[in-house]
């Protein structure tokens, strides 16, 4: 089994003043769908349901990707999928998307 490494995923905007803090740290010993990583961010913070989306179902459902969030890793943007995959000791950015202009 592997070494257990953290993943640190910085938060930006309204889930950063949420929950108080800038980033979390999610423990993680292989390599995941993203999505498990969303998962367990709101088993562990649940009021951030509110802006990632809803969650039907127990824990052991598969969670779709939140809808208007962008994943970012080494400044890369990850794809919005279900098949996107996260790795122990990863650094992410989880940013909200947002739109505006000029009327």
């Amino acid at each position: 089994m592997a070494d257990s490494s953290p993943i640190t995923l910085e938060l930006t905007g309204a889930l950063e003043r949420v929950i108080g803090r800038s980033h979390v740290t999610l423990h993680c010993s292989q390599e995941q769908p993203a999505t498990e990583l969303f998962r367990r961010l709101l088993h562990e913070y649940p009021a951030l349901k509110l802006y990632l989306g809803r969650h039907d179902g127990d824990d052991s459902e598969r969670f779709s990707w939140p809808r208007g969030f962008l994943l970012v890793r080494d400044s890369q943007m990850l794809p919005s999928s279900p098949d996107t995959i996260v790795y122990p000791g990863d650094r992410l950015t989880l940013i909200q998307m947002i739109s505006g202009g000029v009327a």
